[in-house]
């Protein structure tokens, strides 16, 4: 997402599963690859989600990926919500 590109999700395992509804679902920045009754994934599966991808559904996820890019960019910046957060913590520490 810092990239501002949508994504595939494959989950395997463990979270992952957790972690692919959230960018489908909730973030709505991932098309998720879904597995055939076999426990494969074919040919027209990637074929579909890229499709999905290219599309005008494709075309609102890199708009939201370039809006969460943006927002990730400011989190982490020497003011940003994420570094006063880690000196927060730091703090919480040593006190």
């Amino acid at each position: 997402m810092t990239s501002g590109v949508p994504m595939i999700a494959w989950p395997h395992e463990v979270e992952q599963f957790l972690n692919c509804r959230y960018l489908v679902d909730e973030l709505q920045v991932a098309e998720e690859i879904l597995k055939a009754t076999d426990g494969l994934v074919h040919q027209k599966e990637f074929e579909r989600a890229f499709g999905v991808l290219l599309g005008e559904q494709g075309k609102a996820m890199r708009q939201r990926c370039q809006e969460l890019k943006v927002k990730g960019a400011a989190a982490v910046a020497p003011d940003g919500s994420s570094v006063k957060a880690l000196l927060q913590l730091v703090e919480d520490i040593k006190s």
